[in-house]
């Protein structure tokens, strides 16, 4: 719809063949990446960690079911089979609320912004707008809801438009799209309105959630609910 709205999405310059190619590499490729993630485990001989995680993968990619459902089905399975922590290779321990929470998210999320690469490469789009929400970690905050290049730094119509790896650690795991990362995003055309007001992201930073007299953001909050969890 974004590319619909800004008049640029023109079915005949999409090569659907070289599309469906790219795509399936890039879902081969994150699927890889995923099984990567569930690979790190030592002590699931019988693999049951790994299958929940690839179904819940399948359903939430093709619409069965949103995230929260998806993920909370994966734990009750796994819960059943007697499966209460997951201990990795490096020695780490994680509750599998976490493990899956994090396997999931991460998976689901880097198929979607995936998807929206190919595209834009297709139509030759270079810029991207960063999706926005309450409770991102501080490291997120500084950059969700802005607009950046994808091909380097670039100037237009006098607005400098930041390289989108360097200033998001884009492909790394603790970048955009990286382990947990809630954030996509999707094509901007130069000139075009902002999906998100300076004021809305300001929001989205205030404390204006209190707890036992003190006042937090929702990131700060989000923590503490952690470890109460």
């Amino acid at each position: 719809e974004y590319y619909i709205a800004a008049e640029v999405y023109e079915p005949s310059k999409v090569n659907t063949e070289a599309l469906h190619a790219q795509l399936n590499a890039g879902l081969l490729q994150t699927q890889q990446a995923f099984f990567n993630i569930t690979g790190t485990t030592a002590n699931t001989a019988t693999r049951q960690f790994e299958k929940a995680l690839d179904r819940a993968w399948t359903q939430i990619n093709t619409g069965t079911f949103e995230y929260n459902t998806a993920i909370s089905n994966a734990i009750k399975d796994l819960s059943k089979a007697g499966i209460g922590t997951i201990e990795y290779k490096s020695g780490r321990i994680d509750n599998i609320e976490v493990a899956v929470r994090r396997a999931v998210v991460t998976g689901a999320n880097q198929t979607a912004v995936k998807t929206q690469e190919v595209l834009a490469d297709e139509l030759g789009i270079d810029l991207v707008e960063i999706t926005a929400h309450g409770g991102a970690r501080p490291s997120h905050a500084k950059w969700q809801g802005k607009v950046f290049s994808r091909n380097g730094r670039v100037t237009i119509d006098g607005v400098i438009y930041e390289d989108l790896r360097k200033a998001t650690g884009y492909g790394k795991a603790g970048g955009l799209c990286g382990v947990n990362c809630r954030h996509n995003f999707h094509p901007y055309i130069p000139g075009a309105p902002k999906a998100y007001s300076k004021s809305q992201l300001k929001d989205y930073e205030a404390k204006n959630i209190e707890y036992n007299g003190v006042k937090m953001t929702e990131y700060e909050a989000s923590q503490i609910q952690r470890g109460i969890e």
